[in-house]
């Protein structure tokens, strides 16, 4: 949306009184934000107000004109031509977007017409100055009730009401001075207790504002930590009300990687070290699944487990590339923290493809956990593996074909598995 200007957004003493009294947010992004909720948001209702306000006028117009078709045809004629064809022409502009971006300016254009063609009716009749206070106050009254504006535009109106009511006084042949101060006194009284309803009324809308944000802002940091400890598609479903989830995943990849050596490090770190040191490792792994389209299932102690393809949109040999990659990636990670801290670790990693169960298990902490013999496989080709070794099942290097670099293929027996599994080492991938 267009950025829609105002008096305020140069900087003035005036800006500086309405930033400190509430009035006016500092940050011009901020009072545009308010702008577009609390002024451009009402449009629509602001025209129907216009257009309630121009029938009236010219209904009241068509009265006066039944009542008495012969005297005061110039203030006749001032309503017909004058001030009700230009207020429909307001509320006719309302329905392009440019004017609708500026309606500000609109209601302040309207204002003008109404109590020019006010002042104008009374200095035309007799004695029109000993009552114009009346009219002049029920004016600016309405505009200020019936119409949701800034108070900036609102003083320009209340301004220009005081200014014709003095003005009038001048034009008008047959008003003595008596009734300058009544007629000032009145109108100033209304511009009081408009300015004093509007301004009520924004300061609330601009408190409720900033809380709305607040809350927004927490919502979404919640929303994004909330996303961060569960995959994003599991995320979405929980907070769309799903309350039982598990699914059945067809063909998935499954990474199992563990510190080898880290049980003696732990003995020789401090506990802050021994959480900063996993820390800064796990966050490698997590930039490697993401680029590698992984998904981090969960960490338990040292050892880190990652999917890919839950979403079942990858071919086999997709998914045992990424999986691949992730594992290449992750024993380099360690080869580099070795090198910068010169601790006495190294990774073992296991790699497997094949069907899985899925869910979220809990209530208070819920958590994504995968199962089934393939959870397990996985976990059993990451033990048999050496340090620095990744293991990869049969099933991932036919996957693979021939852009891998693999060992000779040997038997690994697994814990409730009744089959040994053939696995190799993976080496590295033709590029």
């Amino acid at each position: 949306m267009t950025k829609v200007k105002s008096a305020g957004d140069w900087k003035s003493p005036y800006f500086d009184f309405l930033v400190s009294t509430g009035l006016r947010f500092s940050e011009p992004k901020d009072e545009q934000s308010f702008f577009e909720s609390y002024v451009y948001s009402v449009a629509r209702i602001t025209q129907a107000f216009l257009l309630i306000g121009g029938i009236s006028f010219l209904s009241f117009t068509i009265g006066d004109t039944l009542i008495d078709p012969v005297n005061d045809k110039i203030t006749h004629n001032i309503r017909y031509f004058y001030s009700s064809p230009l207020i429909l022409i307001c509320v006719f502009a309302i329905f392009f977007d440019f004017f609708r971006k500026n309606i500000e300016y609109i209601i302040i254009i309207n204002g003008a017409i109404i109590i020019s063609a006010q002042t104008w009716i009374y200095s035309i009749l007799d004695n029109g100055y000993s009552y114009a206070a009346v009219g002049h106050a029920l004016i600016f009254l309405a505009i200020s009730i019936m119409f949701i504006v800034r108070i900036t535009f609102l003083t320009v109106i209340a301004l220009f009401s005081l200014s014709s009511i003095i003005l009038g006084h001048f034009l008008a042949a047959d008003t003595g001075t008596d009734w300058i101060v009544v007629n000032i006194i009145g109108v100033s009284t209304a511009v009081l207790l408009g300015m004093v309803s509007a301004i009520i009324r924004e300061r609330f809308a601009r408190i409720q504002f900033m809380a709305m944000r607040a809350l927004d802002a927490s919502q979404a940091r919640s929303e994004a930590l909330f996303s961060s400890m569960l995959p994003g598609k599991i995320s979405e479903r929980i907070q769309a009300g799903e309350t039982d989830i598990s699914d059945i995943l067809p063909n998935v990849s499954i990474v199992f990687a563990d510190i080898a050596g880290f049980t003696s490090l732990s003995r020789r770190l401090s506990p802050t070290d021994l959480i900063r040191l996993l820390d800064n490792l796990f966050s490698r792994f997590d930039a490697a699944a993401q680029r590698f389209n992984m998904e981090k299932i969960t960490t338990i102690g040292d050892a880190y487990m990652a999917v890919g393809g839950m979403d079942g949109s990858l071919t086999l040999n997709e998914l045992a590339q990424n999986a691949a990659n992730f594992a290449l990636a992750v024993r380099d990670e360690i080869v580099t923290l070795i090198a910068e801290t010169n601790y006495p670790i190294n990774i073992r990693v296991g790699v497997h493809i094949g069907p899985i169960l899925a869910g979220v298990v809990g209530d208070r902490r819920p958590t994504f956990d995968c199962y089934g013999n393939n959870v397990r496989i996985t976990r059993g080709l990451e033990s048999d593996a050496g340090s620095g070794q990744i293991m990869i099942s049969d099933k991932v290097a036919a996957a693979l074909g021939e852009s891998a670099q693999t060992g000779m293929a040997r038997s690994v027996s697994i814990n409730d598995i009744p089959e040994p599994i053939s696995a190799r080492e993976l080496l590295g991938l033709n590029i």
